[in-house]
């Protein structure tokens, strides 16, 4: 949570609460607007150090989750699907970015040994 402004309520960084959508729509930038039903149902949650001021909680702030990630590692972990060029160059810089530095020490003369420690194995060799 973000304050934008001195005396306005925070506001989600990730673009929460979500809008209300009857279905599932894929958006030009490729992310989707996953359907969140209106049912009625809301949480009224009161933020800390704001006076008692009341924010009601409902579908449009669920995050998406996968059950069975969430079971084997304990842990919340937001799935979304991507499916942009964007995301393609991402994950493409990601994987062949180099390191920032690299040390090389030679002390001996054996050229085995040489070889080993100055070997340099990038992201795309280990892949």
């Amino acid at each position: 949570m973000v304050t934008r402004a001195t005396g306005h309520l925070p506001t989600c960084s990730k673009r929460f609460p979500k809008r209300f959508s009857p279905v599932t729509i894929i958006r030009e930038d490729g992310y989707p607007e996953y359907r969140r039903r209106d049912n009625g149902q809301f949480i009224p949650i009161q933020l800390p150090g704001r006076n008692g001021d009341l924010i009601h909680l409902d579908n449009r702030w669920v995050v998406p989750y996968n059950p069975y990630l969430s079971r084997k590692y304990r842990a919340h972990i937001n799935v979304e699907v991507c499916a942009s060029v964007q995301a393609v160059k991402y994950i493409h810089k990601y994987i062949y970015k180099g390191t920032d530095r690299a040390t090389i020490r030679v002390d001996q003369d054996n050229e085995i040994t040489q070889y080993l420690q100055g070997r340099y194995i990038g992201p795309s060799e280990a892949i």
